[in-house]
């Protein structure tokens, strides 16, 4: 007996022993189990038995790190539901405690439960929060705001894309979970609401201040013309300015441009106008936005400008030149003007024995027998005028004696030089004298359509040479015709 009860008393020893290990051991593996936290659904939860519920649940190791996946769902009256982190299943009506499993490489397990109600109608009221804007806060008038709001229910899932925004000043914002507006000036209280399927409804409401912004007034600046400027009244005058408004940016082109005598003439940063004599006091607005506005103002001179005569002047004949009756005379002469520029062909041509004998730079026209004093006028746009006068003596051709006449007639030429066309053929001269060589004398046609010309005033019984050159408007001559002649009688 002794040995036996000593035997034992070894044996309890041992066991003993053996039992602390264990002991040991089963502390080492309570330390190393994973943490398991269950995310939904919420404690003491109430379902309708129809409602899907979303099972979801992490679980994390010390030494191995996130072993979610390893997670078995189970319910106390379903038994076993499946295995993940996240999945969704429809329970039996009645109290369930579900629990979330999961274990590491070394099949440590930890666990997580929950207690939750399926009940026959039972639909439970949406959660919503706004997360943005934060209450009180304040904004100005023309500034976008951005509205953010999440909203849940456990029988629908997310219900951001219903949330309805209200405001008390202006109503209806706008619908979802991220929307943006612009709000009026005033106190808002901003609502948001959602209602799920079952049309149990959550609200949420904050308080926001708007305020009118601060409008800078524009800026306006003439650069052109100068202050105190003079002009004459037929100028053209160019205008320049340039306004900026810090709300707006450039609004140059809103311009309006004034005068004290002219009125209103224009708009714009840049035109040109034409003012009427005076001293003009030029103002030139600019109005915002927002009404409000800039102006400035410079003074101009406009005068009526000193209107310069024109100026006429007799090239052909000259002075004293004398004709036998029936000869037609040319007539030629220019006029120039400041102002206006050439007015050669406004040329008045008068008689003081046959009156008015026609007009243009060069005419041509037979006169009565007299000395004639022919006059050129001519008148500018302002009716300021000038004149010239010639004195030609028409006289009937001398009985007998040694006087004689000849008519020179010609072909006009077509053809330059080089062979292009003549454009500008303005008349002719017609050249003579007693030898081939000398022709001397000489007579003008300022008309480039007459080809024929009468020669008074000739020696008789003498032969007499002639030819014929061609001119163009800027006076360029030809060269002479072939030389005829003639034995006058």
């Amino acid at each position: 007996m002794k040995f036996v009860v000593s035997l034992s008393q070894k044996f309890l020893s041992v066991c003993i022993l053996i039992l602390s290990a264990n002991l040991f051991a089963t502390q080492v593996q309570a330390a190393a189990k994973p943490v398991v936290n269950i995310t939904s659904p919420g404690g003491k939860a109430v379902y309708s038995q129809s409602a899907p519920v979303t099972l979801s649940a992490t679980a994390y190791d010390q030494r191995e790190g996130d072993v979610s996946h390893t997670i078995r769902w189970q319910s106390s009256r379903d038994g076993k539901l499946g295995i993940g982190a996240t999945m969704t299943v429809y329970l039996s009506e009645g109290e369930h405690t579900l629990t979330a499993l999961a274990q590491n490489s070394r099949r440590v397990r930890g666990r997580a439960s929950v207690v939750i109600t399926i009940g026959g109608d039972v639909d439970n009221a949406p959660t919503l929060t706004i997360n943005s804007p934060t209450n009180n806060s304040s904004f100005d008038s023309e500034a976008q705001i951005s509205f953010s709001g999440s909203a849940s229910d456990l029988e629908d899932g997310n219900l951001d894309y219903g949330i309805r925004w209200n405001s008390n000043i202006d109503g209806f914002l706008g619908t979802g979970g991220n929307i943006t507006a612009n709000l009026s000036a005033g106190d808002h209280l901003v609502t948001a609401s959602v209602s799920d399927s079952a049309d149990q409804q959550a609200q949420v409401a904050i308080n926001l201040s708007i305020n009118e912004p601060i409008n800078n007034l524009p800026t306006l600046t003439i650069n052109a013309p100068g202050d105190f400027a003079s002009f004459d009244a037929d100028d053209v005058i160019i205008f320049m300015a340039a306004a900026d408004d810090a709300e707006d940016g450039d609004i140059s082109q809103n311009i309006q441009w004034h005068s004290n005598i002219d009125g209103v003439f224009g708009s714009g940063a840049n035109l040109s106008a034409i003012l009427t004599a005076g001293a003009h006091v030029i103002t030139a607005s600019v109005v915002d936005s927002q009404n409000a506005a800039d102006q400035m103002s410079i003074n101009l001179t406009v005068s009526n400008p000193v209107n310069n005569a024109p100026v006429v002047a007799i090239n052909s004949p000259g002075n004293n030149t004398t004709f036998n009756i029936d000869t037609l005379i040319s007539f030629d002469g220019d006029a120039t003007d400041a102002e206006d520029g050439d007015l050669s062909s406004n040329i008045q041509w008068s008689s003081n024995i046959d009156g008015f004998i026609g007009s243009g730079a060069n005419i041509s026209t037979m006169l009565t027998v007299g000395t004639h004093t022919v006059t050129a006028t001519v008148s500018d746009s302002s009716n300021a005028s000038h004149t010239r006068e010639v004195t030609v003596t028409v006289e009937e051709p001398a009985s007998g004696g040694n006087q004689g006449v000849a008519t020179v007639s010609w072909v006009a030429p077509t053809l330059n030089e080089d062979g292009s066309p003549i454009n500008d053929l303005s008349g002719f001269k017609v050249y003579y004298g007693t030898s081939a060589s000398d022709l001397s004398d000489y007579v003008v046609v300022n008309d480039a359509f007459q080809f024929t010309q009468e020669i008074a005033d000739l020696e008789q019984n003498a032969t007499y040479y002639f030819a014929v050159t061609a001119f163009n408007e800027q006076g360029v001559e030809s060269e002479y015709s072939d030389v005829t002649s003639k034995v006058i009688n």
